[in-house]
């Protein structure tokens, strides 16, 4: 058996793969998620105003979204995202000390290896604090000094600083960075954002937000059905051409004595 098409063997090898292509759209559609839903993640500036950490721009400010979720009592305010009065905060704050059932072997401050990362910085009021440990020289121990909790003012930008993530830190997701860096960015996955803001090369911040959960229209999703089934329809009219311009030609041999 021998096969001879009518056509250039190139030319033919090139329409069957425009062919298999247009039939596999239907799959290429589904990897892409073409036609599914997008997230759109946007960027607000925050900064600091001498004595707390705050959006540069309230009225951009995204709901229900604290300013930093490192530094305690953050969220109260217009963007409490949680119920929490911070009434032990506010009673620290209130009396100066708040003893502790801990010891320390001398009087002054004590750096605990077990101090909370979440209760490192308080946000009290409009002023940033900074919680601390004291072994209290009036306070002797058995085995020390009982060691107090205080809340001491301080630095906002070291606050700030110390509460955020490098844009390059592998807290931050790609789609986090390119949002804190352009403004917006754009994803067919919901993306993980961190809860703080994302300090930039230029030492601005910047926390990132999920602004919009896009659906697409029902017309659209129509159009990209449809759209799809011509193509495989085409797909496989054209395989069924060039199998027809195929032309078979039997040659027989001689038999040998």
């Amino acid at each position: 058996m021998a096969a001879t098409r009518t056509s250039t063997p190139r030319l033919d090898v090139f329409l069957a793969l425009v062919a298999v292509g247009l039939l596999t759209s239907p799959a290429l559609m589904v990897l892409l998620d073409v036609g599914e839903r997008t997230y759109r993640y946007e960027r607000v500036e925050v900064t600091t105003d001498g004595s707390s950490v705050e959006y540069a721009d309230e009225s951009a400010a995204p709901d229900r979204t604290p300013v930093d979720g490192a530094i305690a009592c953050a969220e109260s305010g217009p963007y409490a995202w949680e119920v929490r009065a911070c009434t032990f905060e506010e009673s620290v704050l209130e009396n100066g000390t708040v003893p502790t059932e801990f010891s320390y072997g001398a009087p002054g401050r004590v750096d605990l290896p077990f101090h909370p990362e979440r209760y490192r910085y308080v946000s009290l009021n409009g002023t940033v604090y900074e919680t601390t440990y004291v072994a209290n020289e009036s306070a002797p121990r058995d085995d020390g000094y009982r060691i107090d909790l205080t809340l001491d003012p301080s630095s906002p930008e070291a606050a700030l600083e110390h509460a955020s993530h490098d844009v390059t830190a592998r807290e931050v997701s790609s789609t986090a960075a390119e949002a804190a860096r352009t403004g917006d960015a754009t994803t067919l996955r919901k993306a993980t954002v961190p809860d703080r803001p994302i300090r930039l090369e230029d030492g601005t911040y910047y926390r990132v937000y999920l602004a919009e959960e896009i659906e697409p229209s029902e017309t659209t999703r129509n159009q990209i059905l449809v759209l799809t089934a011509l193509a495989s329809l085409s797909g496989l009219g054209l395989l069924v051409h060039l199998f027809g311009r195929i032309e078979v030609t039997y040659v027989g041999g001689r038999h040998r004595r």
